[in-house]
């Protein structure tokens, strides 16, 4: 007799019918079997709901949820909303999992008390299926694999490591009150950011929990698309919005991050083309950075901010009220040219 799911795996959907069936074969084949499979139907025009209803016919565990379309963030509020099991796990639909992938998370979580399990994955090549190791986390980092981090500052480095939802067990109860955009890419970075700072037991395992089609057409970090600097600063925005900034919590880390994602969006901003400082994506950019002055000596003692002598006056002059919008233009200047 099968046992209480511990698990629940959601899987967004949307126009992915070409790659669902693999996801799921992958999913009710694992060697722990105490899961519970969602997926979760965003108003996809495709066969890709009746693939599922296929797979729930033969599978308990599968279940389809309907839903009006919301965006990948609403998917991800729906299962979560949904879910009455201790941990939860995402798969993107055209992705997949090696089979013993949750049996490795959910035993490490269960021996060790664990919020969050984070692995790495194989990055997948479409047209050749190359498969090329990605770790979540650089050398740098020093984050040591099969130890349990329980003090603040370490948990929130894990920030700086890869945000997608590839190989990470999450405990439910620390996510059920999360609020995702609708209607926008990228809110896998709201959820790993949120969750390290309501996290006290955090561990990391150097080894290839999933594999990711990282060159599918479609996939949103292909797109060239500029509204995806509207998704990037929409996301942001409500990660800033839900840290626990008056609760006098020490965030310096995660505040730090913040910071390093909104140059990031200053960058993929400038490799879209001509930059236009007046226009609308620049001035939001800009005025995100003015947001984070507020925060200038938490962002100060990030033990990250200290690495680099060029990182540190560069983010000086970034928050600094008279040089800001001067620092601002000369980074989008400086990424444009490192593209040519």
């Amino acid at each position: 007799m099968q046992n209480k799911a511990l698990v629940t795996v959601f899987i967004p959907i949307y126009n992915v019918e070409k790659y669902i069936n693999k996801c799921l074969t992958s999913l009710i084949n694992q060697t722990y079997k105490n899961i519970e499979i969602l997926a979760i139907d965003d108003g996809s025009p495709d066969n890709s709901k009746k693939i599922v209803s296929e797979f729930a016919k033969k599978d308990s565990r599968v279940k389809l949820i309907e839903k009006e379309n919301g965006g990948y963030g609403s998917a991800i509020e729906v299962g979560i909303r949904q879910t009455n099991t201790k941990y939860f796990l995402i798969c993107d639909p055209d992705d997949w999992l090696p089979v013993d992938a949750i049996e490795k998370m959910v035993n490490i979580a269960e021996k060790d008390s664990l919020d969050l399990v984070v692995g790495d994955k194989f990055n997948v090549f479409e047209g050749t299926n190359l498969q090329k190791y990605q770790s979540t986390f650089s050398e740098d980092l020093n984050i040591r694999s099969r130890y349990v981090y329980t003090k603040k500052d370490d948990i929130q480095r894990f920030a700086f490591g890869l945000v997608s939802p590839h190989a990470k067990l999450y405990k439910t109860k620390l996510a059920v009150d999360f609020k995702f955009p609708h209607h926008v890419s990228y809110t896998d970075f709201s959820l790993f950011i949120l969750f390290l700072t309501k996290a006290k037991r955090v561990e990391y395992i150097n080894s290839p929990l999933a594999y990711y089609l990282i060159d599918r057409k479609g996939n949103t970090n292909t797109s060239t698309n500029p509204s995806k600097i509207n998704d990037y600063l929409v996301g942001w925005e409500s990660t800033m919005l839900q840290l626990p900034l008056t609760k006098g919590e020490n965030l310096d880390e995660i505040l730090f991050r913040m910071l390093l994602q909104l140059k990031f969006i200053l960058g993929e901003y400038s490799r879209l083309g001509k930059v236009d400082f007046n226009g609308k994506y620049f001035n939001q950019i800009y005025s995100s950075i003015k947001k984070m002055q507020l925060y200038r000596s938490s962002i100060k003692n990030g033990t990250l901010n200290n690495t680099s002598v060029q990182s540190k006056i560069v983010n000086y002059f970034l928050l600094n009220s008279i040089t800001s919008k001067v620092a601002t233009k000369f980074l989008a200047r400086k990424y444009k040219y490192n593209q040519k």
